[in-house]
């Protein structure tokens, strides 16, 4: 029996070995992310606290209307850094589409 020089495994093993990559890579990613942000969760609760503890004592005085305001911009930045990335991850589209596969599984773990 003669088989073709090239089989389908030759033409799908770059595309999914791609996107197994993209996978791990996606499924680390989240893990990380996660951890990053109940860590930092975390510490905004304590730091809220402690500027509340000491502002119900009179040690400092806190004006969250003009925390507010300065803040505001941080979001713009955060924005534009967003779509930004989102160009960059979506270079390579089956890195991209496993590394979303896994980022869904990496957040949505325990």
């Amino acid at each position: 029996m003669n088989y073709p020089e090239t089989t389908i495994v030759e033409y799908v093993l770059p595309i999914g070995g791609n996107f197994l990559i993209g996978v791990v890579v996606g499924w680390l990613a989240a893990h990380a992310l996660k951890t990053a942000a109940k860590t930092l969760g975390c510490l905004l609760v304590v730091l809220f606290a402690a500027l509340q503890v000491a502002a119900y004592f009179g040690v400092i005085d806190l004006n969250w209307a003009q925390f507010v305001q300065q803040t505001e911009p941080l979001g713009e930045v955060a924005s534009g850094a967003l779509k930004s990335l989102s160009q960059i991850l979506t270079h390579n589209v089956p890195l991209a589409a496993g590394a979303v596969v896994g980022f869904i599984l990496g957040f949505r773990g325990r």
